[in-house]
């Protein structure tokens, strides 16, 4: 074989090394960001599964961070024919995406206040979770209604006899929270049970009160 020959078969041959090389390298390059991507989702993944799944968390509206909550109150109280038992609450500041920062344009920075139910429905009706109302009422006099557009419970309901969670979610200023939480008294009125249709009041028209500290 002549020197010209065995001059361009070594170019090949270094050719090949190094295109093998930058292929692995880019390989490797792209298994290290998918690697850091799915662990970013997953970290994700995991923190959401410590927030109640209301609307803000289902539609990926922002991101959480949770601030104070408290679990497994368990505190029951009947309202007509059905058992209302508060089982937690959540308070998280909320940083919206770009599409939801209108919805949020009134607020400097935002407080959600997630208030979690089951309710025993032990009547002969079907309850409508999304016409049952609650008020948040701070130290005895400011008070805010829960915003129904952050759940969606459109045409969701608890059949007779079966039990079924509810969310409700008050909207706070981050310096109302710091303002007010821990030091001023907080209570959650919740009701009257309603059925599907609106205007049917299924537990005569009472409510039940939760104190919070």
């Amino acid at each position: 074989m002549s020197k010209k020959m065995l001059y361009l078969l070594g170019a090949l041959i270094s050719i090949s090394i190094i295109t093998a090389c930058a292929a692995d390298k880019e390989s490797s390059t792209d298994k290290d960001s998918a690697s850091s991507t799915e662990s970013e989702h997953s970290s994700n993944n995991k923190e959401s599964e410590n927030f109640y799944h209301d609307s803000v968390i289902q539609k990926d509206m922002g991101k959480k961070k949770m601030l104070d909550g408290k679990e497994g109150i368990g505190e029951s109280h009947r309202l007509g024919d059905t058992i209302v038992t508060l089982d937690g609450y959540q308070f998280t500041e909320f940083t919206p995406n770009e599409e939801q920062k209108q919805r949020f344009k009134d607020f400097n920075s935002v407080v959600l206040l997630t208030i979690k139910y089951t309710l025993d429905n032990e009547t002969q009706s079907k309850i409508g979770l999304g016409n049952i109302k609650s008020t948040l009422t701070v130290d005895g006099s400011w008070w805010m209604e829960n915003d129904s557009t952050l759940t969606n419970y459109k045409n969701s309901g608890i059949k007779a006899g079966n039990k079924g969670e509810l969310l409700h979610l008050f909207v706070l200023d981050k310096k109302q929270y710091d303002k007010m939480w821990g030091e001023k008294t907080f209570d959650i009125e919740l009701g009257p049970i309603r059925g599907i249709e609106e205007t049917e009041d299924i537990s005569n028209g009472e409510s039940v009160v939760f104190y919070i500290s």
